[in-house]
């Protein structure tokens, strides 16, 4: 099986082909995943586990972002910033237990890269070109009341 045909596996949606194809053409491809830290981790975390080590398997540098301060202003955990914390320490845990090796993987917390001016930076650029009403298009509908999801539609 190839890079390509590995990564398309067990798959539902893949934005592009042939953007995939472009990306697998880099010497060092990047990918990342995100996670809030908010409670245990059940059987489908294992589904985005298999596809992580798929990732590796290609020659990825994958990154999973574990969203503190995500988890943090969505009152995960009660809103208690040491347990969310405590939390994701549990879910680098439970990665490697799963086959992800912290050798393999870079785990970044949303707290530690946010002192970096870069970030904010980028934060400042990025709502300076968002409106609210591309944000709230862009965010997943669960998050949202019904009502207030067909007004975007």
């Amino acid at each position: 099986m190839d890079k390509l045909e590995k990564l398309a596996f067990n798959t539902a949606e893949i934005v592009t082909i042939e953007e995939l194809k472009e990306v697998l053409k880099k010497d060092k491809p990047r990918a990342y995943i995100g996670f809030e830290p908010s409670g245990t981790v059940h059987i489908g975390w294992k589904i985005c586990t298999n596809k992580i080590k798929d990732f590796l398997d290609c020659g990825f540098n994958f990154t999973i972002l574990l969203a503190d301060w995500h988890a943090y202003i969505n009152d995960k955990l009660g809103g208690d910033l040491e347990k969310i914390k405590l939390c994701g320490k549990y879910m680098e845990d439970c990665f490697k237990a799963m086959g992800v090796y912290a050798d393999k993987v870079s785990f970044v917390y949303a707290s530690e890269y946010a002192g970096d001016s870069k970030y904010w930076e980028l934060v400042l650029r990025t709502s300076k070109a968002t409106s609210v009403a591309r944000v709230k298009r862009a965010m997943d509908i669960m998050g949202r009341e019904e009502d207030e999801a067909e007004k975007d539609l």
